[in-house]
């Protein structure tokens, strides 16, 4: 799993604590109720057992140890490690997602306290958490307390979000600091990272977009092909995306559930994008289009990015600034070849994409015009608004939103950035 984990592109790994399956020694055993997970599975729950039941005041102290092994060979491969401290999968109904409230916050402080110190933790307070159906945490003001109190316990301020299952959480509360989301369509997800950006004014992270595989629940038979728009997608849009593998195995176990070798063909092009990205100094983007348009990334006048994604256009207009020039690169982003155009561009430019999907371009400044001492905002927008991809955002040329400021650099898949690199 190590290996695996090791040569995946990753920037961050998702982890549940209250897990009863941890027969993978890097922390990454998910959802521990499924029929995909149980199978040959070590039981070896959160809590010290008793005849009949779980004592929910004492840990077992042999899970957490494991967990803090995982934590640590995940900061060793300079991987952030999400622990999700609820989940609404009870398996043999043990009672976990039972717990009153008291229990909840007593696990919590334990949680916390012992995980708080590494560098590389990030809180999920629950995975679906609308999936609870009963007790307090059926409520939103329940999930608004398990909030408050992961962040008054920690003392160091990791990153926190909660994940959803159909209806988005309200990310705008004060203790969240980005929005963890799960598609909500079945075709539709990082299109939306713009508006979901406007909406809660926080960074976005695409957890659960779709898995490459082909099992028969929807969730894992992604194409690898539409699993790479979508990171494609995220990316330009100034977003987060997040990968797994679900294919058929003879034992039902896989790599999203218990690790092991990576069959499919989008880890390879996620490290790609990563590695393009890499190249262009890890750019903080602001994405010029809204909605399900095809979206133009852009850092300030420096650089822009287009995605033509599942079109195949033999060729196609973009408009740069005209009073800069501009080198431009052509980017076959599933063929993983790159090409640079001879000549230094500006204003109305026609490119070739050859009549393949999953193309793109980047144009980056290599001669700059001084500005007029009265430069007009609006000069860029005069040239852009006859892009033929749709509609233009003029916030991001007035303002840039804090969460603009998020770097591409490593952080692909789960795109993080490096919240807290104090020291203790």
């Amino acid at each position: 799993m190590r290996e695996s984990i090791s040569r995946k592109p990753s920037g961050r790994i998702r982890s549940p604590s209250l897990r009863r399956d941890t027969s993978t020694s890097s922390g990454c055993a998910y959802f521990p109720s499924c029929t995909f997970t149980t199978r040959n599975s070590r039981s070896f729950p959160p809590f010290a057992r008793e005849p009949g039941r779980f004592d929910f005041d004492t840990p077992n102290v042999k899970l957490f140890q494991r967990l803090d092994e995982a934590v640590a060979r995940l900061r060793e491969l300079e991987i952030q490690a999400d622990i999700i401290l609820f989940h609404p999968y009870d398996a043999d109904n043990w009672g976990f997602s039972h717990m009153c409230r008291v229990q909840d916050e007593k696990y919590i402080r334990y949680v916390t306290a012992r995980l708080g110190a590494f560098s590389n933790v990030w809180w999920s307070a629950a995975n679906e958490y609308n999936l609870f159906r009963s007790g307090y945490k059926a409520k939103k003001s329940g999930w608004q307390r398990i909030l408050s109190c992961i962040r008054e316990n920690d003392p160091y301020g990791h990153m926190l979000g909660i994940h959803q299952c159909l209806k988005h959480y309200d990310h705008r509360d004060k203790n969240l600091t980005h929005c963890s989301l799960q598609r909500t369509g079945m075709y539709v997800s990082t299109e939306l990272t713009g508006e979901m950006q406007a909406r809660y004014k926080k960074p976005v992270v695409w957890d659960e977009i779709n898995y490459e595989g082909d099992i028969k629940p929807t969730f894992g038979n992604c194409t690898p092909q539409e699993l790479v728009r979508h990171f494609w997608e995220a990316a330009v849009r100034a977003g987060f995306a997040g990968h797994g593998e679900t294919y058929t195995d003879p034992d039902n176990i896989l790599w999203w559930a218990k690790g092991g070798r990576l069959h499919g063909e989008s880890p390879a092009r996620i490290r790609f994008l990563k590695e393009i990205m890499a190249d262009y100094g890890n750019p903080r983007l602001t994405c010029c289009q809204s909605g399900e348009q095809l979206p133009v990334g852009m850092e300030e006048d420096e650089l822009f990015v287009w995605y033509f994604g599942s079109t195949q256009s033999a060729a196609q207009d973009i408009v740069l600034p005209s009073r800069h020039g501009y080198q431009i690169e052509i980017v076959d982003t599933w063929s993983m070849e790159r090409r640079i155009l001879d000549g230094e561009y500006q204003g109305v430019c026609e490119v070739p994409l050859e009549g393949k999907p999953c193309m793109a371009v980047f144009a980056r400044k290599i001669r700059a015009t001084p500005l007029p001492e009265k430069f007009d905002p609006d000069c860029l927008l005069r040239d852009l608004r006859h892009y033929p991809g749709g509609k233009i955002s003029t916030d991001c040329l007035q303002k840039r939103p804090f969460w603009a400021a998020i770097p591409l650099s490593c952080m692909i898949p789960f795109a993080i950035c490096r919240p807290w690199q104090g020291t203790l």
